[in-house]
């Protein structure tokens, strides 16, 4: 390189603005103030996404108990007024008016509606109301005593176990 194009080259480098000073512009602060006060009002799109709760309806579940049915040939027993069960707490569980339906070849029982949770003392005069047109005071009398039994033997048998305090010793 000759000494001409050194000091050309030289020149050129000292001429160049570098970073800031290459683009350096004055700002309108009357419309920087203006885009500040119209920044505040404007939402910007794309926020966090919400998510739905989805509130499964009973319809479905009621469905899917229906598919079942089906599946096992299940047929409805009209007319059902009440059905009662005893419970292993010595309560007795009574739906008034339930969907009855049996499968008989594989003696299954699908039994829906609303249910009372009752005990002995609460449901008796309820079965009396029942039984009192098929049942004479012989029979009547005969499932009192039963009743009876039935009590007496269950406080027997807690009665009977006794208080060990280590197991290896009873004999």
């Amino acid at each position: 390189m000759s000494a001409v194009e050194q000091q050309s080259t030289q020149q050129q480098e000292s001429t160049k603005k570098t970073g800031k000073d290459k683009y350096k512009f004055e700002v309108n602060q009357a419309k920087l103030a203006q885009l500040k006060k119209m920044s505040k009002d404007v939402v910007i799109a794309g926020g966090m996404r919400r998510k739905h709760k989805v509130v499964k309806a009973s319809s479905q579940n009621e469905s899917k108990i229906r598919n079942i049915v089906n599946k096992w040939r299940m047929t409805t027993i009209p007319e059902v007024m009440e059905v009662s069960m005893v419970m292993e707490d010595n309560t007795i569980t009574t739906l008034t008016q339930p969907k009855v339906e049996a499968a008989v070849h594989s003696n299954s029982f699908v039994i829906a509606g609303k249910y009372q949770r009752m005990t002995y003392e609460e449901y008796f005069p309820t079965m009396l109301k029942q039984l009192s047109n098929n049942l004479d005071p012989n029979q009547l009398q005969q499932l009192l005593a039963g009743l009876s039994q039935k009590e007496e033997k269950t406080a027997a048998t807690q009665e009977e176990l006794p208080v060990v305090e280590s197991f290896e010793t009873v004999q």
